[in-house]
């Protein structure tokens, strides 16, 4: 049998959390349920760029994007936290552009996909458990080659 439509109750433990509305479900059928922000979960993310030019005569500009993640905990128990970044995306008749994913710490993997839901082209997930009263940091750079005649769509500069 399915799920009809109606309100669901959200508890942790004996804790109620919130009322959120659920829709009709079919048999085996997933949905993703919003709990909102948890304000005692802090996130920062800081991003440095460098833009370089080389190669014979110039023909080259290297974009060097450096994203700096921290997690800090301020729960009394320790929280598992995925953080999600977009790397960028190089059409498939583009073969003078690359993009190489650096230094990536910790590492991350492509998010699971729930069924129904759309997958998202470059995304990335850090799944990391951070200890109560503790911060962890993320730190992921990629680099952009492209032909100093060309430009990324919207500017070099992607943060």
């Amino acid at each position: 049998n399915g799920l009809l439509a109606g309100p669901v109750d959200v508890m942790l433990g004996d804790e109620f959390l919130m009322t959120s509305p659920l829709p009709t479900l079919a048999p085996g059928a997933t949905q993703r349920l919003g709990l909102g922000v948890e304000e005692s979960i802090k996130v920062s993310r800081n991003t440095r760029f460098d833009e370089a030019s080389g190669g014979v005569f110039g023909g080259a500009t290297t974009l060097t994007h450096h994203v700096s993640v921290e997690v800090a905990n301020r729960l009394g128990r320790p929280a598992t936290v995925e953080i999600r970044e977009r790397v960028p995306v190089v059409p498939k008749d583009e073969k003078d552009i690359k993009v190489e994913e650096a230094e990536i710490k910790p590492p991350w993997r492509a998010p699971s996909v729930l069924p129904g839901d759309t997958p998202v082209e470059g995304e990335r997930a850090w799944r990391v458990m951070v200890q109560a009263g503790e911060k962890q940091s993320l730190d992921a750079t990629r680099v952009v080659g492209i032909p100093s005649s060309k430009m990324l769509q919207g500017g070099n500069r992607r943060t």
